[in-house]
């Protein structure tokens, strides 16, 4: 069974990681209660998890990127500082 109208905007919000079951419950136009029969649906939690981990990636990607401009500033501490938190992951 696919997820509703509600339900996709709800995981959408929830994924942002910005708003409390309070505040999604709003946006959704549904009560708490439901946000968390939602959390309880496996089909709604693994789309919720599949939208985290996208945008984990993406912002993941971003960090990936900085450190390696950072590695090319002209001041060598920033280089360090780069390089060491590289090498530390």
């Amino acid at each position: 069974m696919a997820l509703n109208a509600r339900q996709t905007k709800g995981v959408n919000l929830m994924a942002e990681g910005n708003m409390s079951n309070i505040q999604v419950a709003k946006e959704c136009g549904v009560s708490e209660n439901t946000i968390y029969n939602w959390l309880n649906n496996d089909e709604y939690l693994a789309e919720l998890q599949k939208k985290q981990r996208k945008i984990f990636t993406k912002m993941a990607c971003k960090a990936q990127r900085r450190m390696e401009e950072l590695l090319d500033s002209n001041n060598p501490s920033i280089q360090f500082a780069a390089a060491k938190e590289i090498l530390n992951k």
